[in-house]
């Protein structure tokens, strides 16, 4: 009868040993331990309903569907959205500041580290930032909204 014991009492400690290895390996591949996991998804679901990556007026609207990407290494989500201007790169680029002025987004001082054209607001509990620059010659404004659960974002 003690053999009986000892056997099931192995087998029950297996079990609860397999269960907790595949649950912790689970959990470390979900961005327990490194990489993006489901707080960053949820960044970038609060980060993609900014109502500046769709807006829409006279002189700017949005190009194709918005893009998001989150880094592994800082765990930094961004979401990027593409907008067709009908002025210069100048004049949209101007048109876009003050819209993103308009929606809350406070300029950052420019200095070696911060580009022109970078803003910051606080949003999803941290702080996100905005930056946008026009294309490569494709006529259109490329504009980024990062942020970290743990810091900022990049611009």
């Amino acid at each position: 009868m003690n053999d009986l014991r000892v056997g099931a009492s192995v087998v029950l400690g297996g079990l609860v040993f397999g269960a907790l290895a595949v649950g912790g390996a689970w959990w470390a591949l979900d961005g327990g331990l490194y990489g993006c996991g489901p707080d960053e998804r949820s960044l970038t679901r609060t980060l993609a309903a900014d109502p500046l990556l769709a807006a829409r007026t006279d002189r700017l609207a949005p190009v194709g569907e918005s893009t998001d990407t989150c880094d592994d290494d800082d765990r930094v989500v961004t979401v990027a959205q593409s907008f067709r201007g009908t002025g210069s790169p100048a004049e949209t680029s101007a048109a876009y500041r003050t819209l993103a002025r308009e929606q809350g987004w406070t300029a950052l001082p420019v200095d070696r580290i911060t580009p022109p054209d970078c803003y910051t607001k606080r949003t999803a509990g941290t702080e996100a930032l905005l930056s946008f620059r026009p294309g490569d010659g494709d006529g259109l404004l490329w504009v980024t909204i990062s942020t970290a659960r743990e810091g900022e974002g990049w611009c």
